[in-house]
């Protein structure tokens, strides 16, 4: 089963796939991250509940402000749009 895998959750550098038959592994491939050499399983890899809660925020978020646009002030706006940006830098929103 071919799994694209995330970047590491904890640097953002790329994983490193440990082939095993059935039961492929990955580790990150920053030598200096903390969990080097932590051998994950791929699903235990790509899960990342934060992100997902975070994506799911900022779904809403779009939508809302795709709603207010027309009836929100220059100034309100980009308050929101940096706000969402942060969201995104902080969250790691990386495939």
């Amino acid at each position: 089963m071919s799994k694209v895998l995330k970047a590491c959750p904890f640097c953002g550098s790329e994983a490193v796939r440990v082939p095993g038959g059935e039961y492929d592994r990955c580790y990150c491939s920053n030598a200096k991250c903390p969990e080097f050499p932590g051998y994950m399983s791929l699903t235990d890899w790509n899960t990342r509940p934060i992100e997902d809660a975070l994506r799911k925020q900022l779904e809403v978020a779009l939508a809302e402000l795709d709603y207010l646009e027309p009836r929100t002030d220059e100034y309100v706006k980009a308050s929101i749009i940096k706000t969402l940006e942060e969201i995104n830098r902080i969250g790691g929103m990386n495939e």
